[in-house]
């Protein structure tokens, strides 16, 4: 959830320009996924709410600092889950469950 120093300074400079700040999640924490590390395994059902806050969390901070996101994914390659690296699975119901949340923390939060 935290954004590096770097990568906030380099977002911060393009805020001068015109552009569409999208907000490509990657996958989820360890522990939030059902085989508690990064690679492989899938967001644990009871915490579809906790990962709609957690992304609503990243969004506050991106504006906080300036940055008004255009768009947000809930995750890149849903179904991809290569216990090699940092994959997850996402059902497409899971997806609709998140992004409907997120929708909701969305409006009540002024974003």
């Amino acid at each position: 959830m935290l954004v590096t120093c770097f990568l906030m300074a380099v977002l911060l400079a393009m805020v001068t320009c015109e552009f569409l700040a999208v907000n490509l999640t990657l996958k989820q924490p360890a522990w939030m996924k059902d085989g508690g590390t990064l690679n492989g395994g899938s967001l644990q059902s009871s915490l579809v709410d906790v990962y709609a806050i957690y992304l609503l969390k990243c969004l506050q901070e991106f504006k906080s600092k300036g940055i008004i996101a255009y768009a947000i994914s809930v995750q890149n390659e849903p179904q991809n889950v290569n216990p090699t690296s940092p994959t997850a699975k996402l059902t497409p119901a899971m997806e609709g469950q998140i992004g409907t949340k997120l929708r909701t923390l969305m409006n009540g939060n002024s974003l």
